[in-house]
């Protein structure tokens, strides 16, 4: 995963009024979009989370056409409660793919 979205996903979390307005997952996931495609226009690579997708998918037990974080939204009771879970969530992840990266070497 590239370092500079992991930098601003922990800013957003410091800081989340600032950047989306509110601790709200769906914000959150439309500004990493737009992030996203601003550096894919830019760079012309697309940086995201691989595997956070199907990593979420098997949490739940949720496989289809949802994306993560409605995924998650809609095992949590509100926005503010989903946002929080997304970065357990992604600390978990990151963990999981650090761990992956270092039995490789």
């Amino acid at each position: 995963m590239d370092s500079r979205l992991i930098l601003l996903l922990n800013k957003i979390k410091e800081q989340p009024g600032l950047f989306i307005g509110t601790k709200s997952l769906i914000p959150l996931w439309h500004f990493l979009h737009g992030y996203q495609y601003c550096l894919f226009d830019i760079e012309g690579d697309y940086y995201n989370m691989p595997g956070f997708q199907e990593y979420i998918e098997d949490i739940y037990n949720f496989h289809g056409v949802h994306s993560w974080a409605q995924i998650i939204q809609s095992n949590c009771i509100d926005d503010e409660a989903a946002f929080d879970k997304f970065y357990v969530h992604l600390d978990d992840y990151l963990s999981k793919m650090s761990i992956g990266s270092e039995s490789k070497s």
